[in-house]
């Protein structure tokens, strides 16, 4: 398989800019989710097949997982994404609190 990017910073610490960023260079993207994931009977694993898609991967949960990338995809490259503290808090509660209330709201 062919080498791949990977952003693997946590939640809003900039995975969709990375993403932006590397599309307008010419790159195919995806934010990952966890239909990247499959299981088996040692816990979850990366879906290799869904990696066909695309260049570059960022987000969760690729921060829980890049070695298992770094064994599936030799010589990718990791990009490590990082925020202030207090920047990050208040934008990830911002995020899931939101997020929590839509999964509250019965047509969702």
């Amino acid at each position: 398989m062919d080498s791949k990017i990977f952003g693997i910073g946590l939640h809003k610490t900039g995975g969709s800019s990375l993403c932006a960023s590397l599309r307008d260079l010419g790159y195919k993207t995806t934010q990952a989710s966890t239909r990247i994931l499959t299981s088996d009977d040692e816990g979850f694993r990366l879906d290799r097949e869904h990696f066909q898609a695309s260049d570059v991967y960022a987000d969760h949960p690729l921060q829980l997982l890049y070695p298992e990338a770094d064994r599936y995809f030799p010589g990718s490259k990791f990009i490590f994404t990082q925020r202030e503290k207090e920047s990050w808090l208040g934008s990830a509660e911002s995020h899931f609190s939101s997020t929590r209330k839509n999964l509250r709201d019965p047509l969702f």
